[in-house]
């Protein structure tokens, strides 16, 4: 067993609702208690509650196996503490709590006359049991440089206490606050030489391991619900045998029946007359009045015996890591405070004191636990941890401060608020270390920019309580009778846990989410003092106010004093510095699938009709089509292929499917993991790689806008993909992009680009021979996200370096809409309306035309925008081997009036006469409304231009020559878009021209200069008068669409003349 098993095997939810939406659930509170695990839940399920019986009995096989359940459990926790024959082995309640009250009830009424010593760390329930019993207690101070006790001033007690007194002491092993150690070892021996009895806590011990043993100790006690596996489990009392027969100044009482028991009842009497009892002879019998909780017995002995496996120095040592990771890195934080000593256990008590105030105003630690719950997930624990009076001197609070507050809140029902506590976050030794790393990213957030989200927050006077103004706790909550007894389900099946993706992810969004408040600070009106606290109470705040985070965040001054102020540690007052800004989770450098390979997955029911709904309106699916889905390897194109594959099943009609990913040799970016895994679907899969990431370096100035990398990489694997499927013959792309993107480019567009624009539904590529369709417009993105993650499909993180540079603007859309839509629940439903019609590609058609007939009302001459600025990824293919022989076939029997001629240089001369007709589908194919003289125009020229004229041709013919010459007219128009804009460089080459060879180095440094086309003579053919190849290699320079300069069989030695001619041009 390791500890990496163990977090695996937790019994936790992967992710939690939060007023800021879904978050990765981080349990850390292990010293309130740790948490269950699968494979002891199952254990007791399967093997033991089936046999369950009770105690009392041993004739029948349940009790007897039971019986025996117990006893061995009993056996693991003495061999686990090494335990003599004099030990004694009680299983109390509710953990220490009530093996405190025992021990204290085997003591009787000698404790009235007895000296109880206390140490500084004691929990209440090492405290208040002892002050009840009549004793008198004395507190020992903390030693400040050894932690624990003072064992001077102990012994200055002990020695002024008269030998006739009862003397005990009650120490903490471990401080559940601070995590501080006690040394047991001398301050049993110093105890012992004065004849007092050693007792010791060991509840916030046990889970760290320390000094876990009974050696000379009279008695020692814990809770093994704060060991993992142990939740339900009693409390452990153990105790030398002379502490249970114990009679102190009773010993001469006489009593009716043999020895005595504090818990007098059913289970503790071996025989009983009418007027006499005899009690049991065995001591741990006799102790265990009623019948106890025989589960929670066993569940305890079973969680020590786990802990043994993993080995007490192997839980040291990574508690150990645990403390100097997060010391290392949060000790120099200004604005925090860790209280307690550097060795400890990994116990974090954290206060907040807010330098920006500069009169130690903190922030309120119920308000961090809130906010380190809604932005990060991390469930921690706020107050004084049921340790009072240290945690007072911990805070700095003065007796008599204490005394103030203490009749304040006893005098006043809603003043909880003022109560003073801190933060505690409490790890286990299994807890990962990109857990650990997330946590402490977390809290340094929090101390550096907590108080920018306090004006989104109100608190309850009477409760303490701090909650987001959307927060819908009470939505969120489950009900015992919401138990369905008709619902049978055996499976035990293991949780999700989180993932360092999620952890990264929440810190982005925390950033962008504090950016938002940080430019809409004034979107929630800030509580003032007056209205959440009562009258008289402004003297003992401590804590920053809603109003008063807001005036620092407008540039003003805070004038309330703390009337307090928490001193800084030792080991934090040479570490602290000026906070540094939290950085976020680094992505890690390769991705692997989240889960074994998995077959199809079907999709909710809601999830396949939204995207049904989509393809049925916007016709995004036709017979035959070939469907290729663009698989980037995200949640969402996870989704979408297996929603696909399942709408595929039910479609009427045949269409095939096949998925392409294409890797831009990004650092931190790796998809190959999805080669076994879509090998294991048996679908087509192509992996397409291409270094774009350089590319986009290359041919970026430097020190540019970043963010058009994205936009240059997004591009660059569309064309990837168009080539592709073009190869493949696949005519249809689906891309994954759903609703939540939809509204937030739309958002985007009308916030920078001044345009209400969104991605279209469904639209045919400007080149006419493919069409781009998006099934998942009208799905939300946590659809798909739950779809993936519940069916645990292979997510693969992209963590582009370029994207991570800063807080992306998109982020910041996404989290001023997840606030609006956390006001208005119906937000979505509402921008959809508003998006369907931005979604029909005829909308830019509209738009353009309407455009054009302005111009022309007014009297201007408007020529629409070069189509290479809106389609860029057109590829430059000018016209194919088939096009060209089936062109000109059609050519002749029609008599189009167009030629090509053959040869090595290929040109194709004459004219290309196109039906009124066919014009018409010249408009559907390319999108735009092309008028005849705009078509005539745009080829230019006599030679090579589209002349429109009737062209009459036999009906079954027509649609066949209309494809011919549009696919003629796009490849034209295509190489067109490629040159209309700047300066480039055609090379015309092909693989047998030696002298081109030889050039390659020569034309790649040109490349680095300028744009250069490659076209190969063996695969295309030039266009028109655009360029006449004589012989290669042939290069022909445009700009801004025409023909400048042409080089026909340049020579290696004159490829100079080419090179200045182009630094000509630039100039």
């Amino acid at each position: 067993m390791t500890p990496e098993q163990i977090n695996n095997a937790e019994i936790i939810r992967d992710t939690t609702t939060t007023p800021f939406g879904q978050r990765p659930s981080v349990y850390s509170d292990h010293a309130a208690s740790s948490r269950p695990l699968n494979f002891i839940e199952d254990y007791i399920s399967n093997t033991v509650l089936p046999v369950y019986g009770n105690t009392h009995t041993k004739t029948s096989q349940n009790g007897q196996q039971t019986s025996d359940f117990v006893e061995e459990a009993r056996l693991i926790i003495r061999n686990a503490l090494r335990l003599s024959k004099d030990d004694r082995v009680l299983f109390c309640g509710s953990g220490t709590t009530a093996a405190v009250n025992q021990l204290v009830s085997m003591l009787g009424p000698a404790l009235a006359d007895a000296v109880i010593f206390v140490g500084p760390y004691e929990h209440h329930s090492n405290l208040i049991p002892w002050r009840e019993s009549g004793a008198k207690i004395v507190t020992i101070p903390e030693n400040k440089i050894t932690a624990g006790p003072d064992l001077q001033v102990l012994e200055h007690h002990l020695k002024s206490t008269p030998t006739s007194t009862l003397k005990i002491g009650a120490f903490n092993a471990t401080s559940n606050v601070t995590g501080a150690f006690t040394s047991t070892a001398p301050l049993t021996s110093l105890l012992h030489s004065h004849s007092a009895l050693s007792f010791f806590d060991y509840a916030a011990a046990s889970p760290s391991a320390h000094e876990l043993k009974m050696s000379e100790k009279d008695a020692l006690y814990f809770s093994p619900h704060k060991i993992p596996g142990g939740p339900q489990s009693t409390g452990i009392l153990i105790v030398k045998k002379h502490i249970v027969r114990w009679r102190g100044k009773d010993a001469s009482r006489e009593r009716k029946g043999r020895g005595q028991t504090s818990t007098p009842g059913g289970g503790t009497v071996f025989y009983v007359t009418p007027e006499k009892h005899m009690y049991l002879k065995c001591d741990e019998e006799r102790e265990q009045g009623g019948t106890p909780n025989i589960i929670g017995a066993i569940r305890a002995g079973l969680a020590i015996q786990l802990h043994q496996k993993i080995g007490y120095d192997t839980i040291r040592k990574l508690d150990t890591e645990i403390v100097e990771n997060f010391i290392s890195n949060l000790a120099h934080h200004p604005n925090l405070i860790i209280h307690g000593h550097k060795t400890r256990a990994p116990n974090f008590s954290l206060s907040f004191p807010q330098k920006e105030t500069q009169t130690h105003l903190m922030l309120h630690h119920n308000f961090a636990a809130a906010l380190l719950a809604d932005l990060f997930g991390i469930q921690a624990r706020s107050g004084c941890m049921c340790a009072g009076p240290y945690s007072q001197a911990l805070l700095g609070i003065s007796p008599s401060l204490a005394d103030t507050i203490l009749e304040h809140l006893s005098a006043k029902d809603d003043t909880e608020l003022l109560r003073p506590g801190y933060l505690r976050i409490s790890l286990s030794y299994y807890t990962p270390p990109s857990t650990v790393d997330y946590i402490v990213k977390a809290v340094s957030f929090i101390s550096t920019h907590g108080y920018k989200l306090l004006p989104q927050y109100t608190c309850d006077a009477a409760t303490g309580d701090w909650h987001h103004i959307n927060d819908k706790k009470e939505k969120q909550r489950k009900w015992l009778t919401g138990i369905d007894y008709n619902k049978v389900n055996n499976s035990n099946a293991s949780l999700p846990i989180p993932l360092p993706e999620q952890f990264a992810s929440a810190l982005s969004e925390a950033r962008a989410l504090v950016e938002v408040a940080e430019r809409e600070m004034s979107r929630n009106t800030p509580v003032a003092a007056a209205e959440i606290l009562p009258p008289g109470a402004a003297g003992l705040r401590w804590f920053l106010l809603p109003s008063e985070a807001a005036t620092i965040m407008r540039g003003g001054n805070i004038t309330k004093a703390s009337p307090f102020t928490p001193p800084v540690p030792e080991f934090q007052k040479t570490s602290i510095s000026p906070p540094p800004t939290p950085t976020l989770t680094p992505p890690p450098t390769h991705s692997t699938p989240s889960t074994p390979l998995t077959a199809w997955a079907t999709p909710p029911k809601q999830l396949l009709n939204k995207v049904t709904k989509a393809v049925l309106q916007h016709g995004m699916l036709r017979p035959g089509d070939k469907v290729m889905l663009g698989l980037s390897g995200g949640k969402d194109s996870l989704a979408l292929l297996h929603t696909l594959k399942s709408l595929q099943q039910r479609t009427p009609f045949k269409w095939d499917l096949a998925a392409c990913t294409v890797d831009p040799q990004a650092s931190g970016f790796d998809p190959s993991p999805l080669k076994p895994y879509l090998a294991s679907l048996g679908i087509p899969y192509f992996y397409e790689t291409a270094p774009i990431m350089n590319m986009a370096e290359s041919s970026m100035n430097k020190g540019a806008n970043r963010n058009s990398i994205c936009s240059y990489c997004s591009r660059m694997k569309r064309i990837v993909l168009y080539g592709t499927m073009r190869r493949e013959s696949y005519n249809v792309l689906a891309m994954a992009q759903h609703l939540d993107d939809q509204a937030e480019s739309f958002v985007m567009s009308a916030l920078h680009n001044g345009a209400l624009r969104a991605m279209k539904a469904h639209y045919i590529v400007d080149a006419g021979d493919l069409r781009v369709i998006r099934p998942l417009v009208y799905v939300r993105e946590k659809e798909a996200e739950a779809f993936a993650e519940e069916r645990r499909l292979p997510i693969v993180t992209e963590n582009c370096p370029a994207c991570f540079e800063a807080p992306k603007e998109r982020f910041r859309v996404k989290s001023l809409l997840a606030v609006q839509e956390a006001l208005f629940p119906d937000l979505y439903k509402t921008l959809l309306k508003t998006l369907a019609p931005l979604m029909e590609p005829q909308v830019e058609d509209f738009l353009r035309l309407r455009r054009e007939c302005y111009g022309k009302a007014s009297g201007e001459t408007v020529i629409p925008p070069p189509l290479a600025l809106q389609t860029p990824e057109i590829p430059p293919v000018i016209l194919g081997k088939k096009k060209r022989n089936a062109f000109k076939t059609w050519s002749d029997s029609l008599k189009l009036g167009a030629s090509i001629s053959g040869g090595r240089g290929c040109s194709l001369e004459g004219t290309v006469k196109v039906s009124s007709s066919s014009l018409g589908e010249l408009r559907e194919w390319f999108g735009v409304s092309l008028s005849e003289e705009e078509v005539t125009r745009r080829l230019g020229g006599e030679k090579g231009a589209v002349e429109v004229d009737e062209v009459e041709v036999e009906e079954k013919k027509e649609k066949e020559v209309v494809n011919i010459v549009v696919d003629f007219i796009g490849d034209v128009l295509s190489f067109l878009k490629h040159v209309s804009v700047g300066l480039h460089v055609v090379w015309f080459s092909a693989p047998w021209c030696k002298p081109c060879n030889s050039m390659s180095g020569l034309v790649d440094k040109l490349a680095t200069e300028v744009s250069v086309l490659k076209v190969n003579v063996d695969e295309n053919v030039a266009v028109g008068d655009f360029t006449k190849v004589v012989a290669l290699p042939s290069f022909s320079i445009y700009i801004d669409g025409k023909l400048t300069k042409s080089f026909g069989g340049l020579a290696k030695s004159d490829f100079g003349s080419l090179v200045e001619a182009v630094a000509e041009y630039k100039n």
